[in-house]
């Protein structure tokens, strides 16, 4: 079944995720019954609850030290270990029905910080579960593990798709689910503007968008809409814009594109938000 199919169809199955070289199971948390815990528990390593930063705030999972790089390992006060008491505390935790002093940790289920821009902010297997259950009309959160082989190995691609033909599965790339979103998602939406007259480079025209990769201010002089344009497309660098910080040229290159608009009439300068400062690890 295609990825079009599968949002569609709005199907109930459990999802084969595949990237280059190994492969996960995934189901919409929200829903997720004992058939499929069980089913991932056969086939798969540990369990994992992928979901955003702020939804892991907002459950006040976040007082609770990371694993690794990104997992916070929890479970019910009863610390059950069924398919079916696992399946009922994954549901109502994203549901957000219960209480963080019902929650013992370190658990058997593994919390994951997924990004919320999904495979667009980063295209990993977390974002990909994380989209996919959105795209399907529940709560961003899914339950997802790593594939596995009878021999107790990492699952390959190869070994996924054979795996999803047995069991009637329906397979997802996540290099297609970044292309299925781009064409069919509205990404970059305006947010507001304004008229910014600066000190030394004249009054621009600030056009505020918001995007799955963060905001973005486009600042516009002139007539831009006819004729050649000036673009200068510029991450956001705090040290070197605002402190001019000598580790780096951005705030140089920030003001000599300015100046070059300024005086060339017309242009649009790009200011990517929500990156660090170059050398200096903010």
């Amino acid at each position: 079944m295609s990825l079009s199919n599968v949002i569609t169809f709005n199907s109930r199955k459990i999802c084969v995720i595949v990237d280059d070289q190994k492969a996960v199971l995934s189901f919409p948390a929200e829903v997720v019954g004992s058939n499929e815990i069980a089913f991932l528990m056969k086939n798969c390593d540990e369990l994992r609850l992928a979901i955003p930063w702020n939804t892991i705030s907002k459950l006040g999972l976040n007082r609770f030290r990371f694993y690794g790089e990104n997992f916070i390992p929890v479970d019910f006060k009863t610390n059950g270990v069924s398919a079916e008491e696992r399946a009922w505390f994954v549901r109502n935790l994203v549901k957000g029905e219960i209480s963080i002093d019902e929650i013992i940790y370190p658990g058997r289920i593994f919390v994951e910080e997924a990004k919320e821009g999904g495979v667009l902010e980063r295209p990993g297997f977390g974002e990909a579960a994380l989209d996919i259950a959105r795209m399907l009309g529940f709560i961003p959160a899914s339950v997802y593990s790593n594939l596995m082989t009878p021999s107790g190995e990492i699952a390959t691609a190869d070994y996924a798709m054979k795996f999803a033909e047995e069991h009637s599965l329906p397979v997802i790339k996540i290099k297609d689910l970044i292309f299925y979103r781009l064409k069919n998602e509205k990404l970059v939406e305006r947010v507001v503007d304004a008229t910014l007259p600066t000190k030394f480079y004249g009054v621009f025209k600030a056009v505020g968008y918001k995007t799955p990769i963060g905001e973005i201010i486009a600042l516009v002089k002139g007539e831009v809409s006819e004729g050649e344009t000036l673009v200068r497309i510029h991450s956001e660098c705090l040290t070197g814009d605002v402190f001019h910080s000598l580790r780096c040229d951005c705030g140089d290159q920030l003001e000599n594109a300015l100046k070059i608009i300024d005086k060339a009439g017309k242009g649009v300068l790009i200011y990517m938000r929500g990156h660090e400062g170059r050398g200096i690890g903010l």
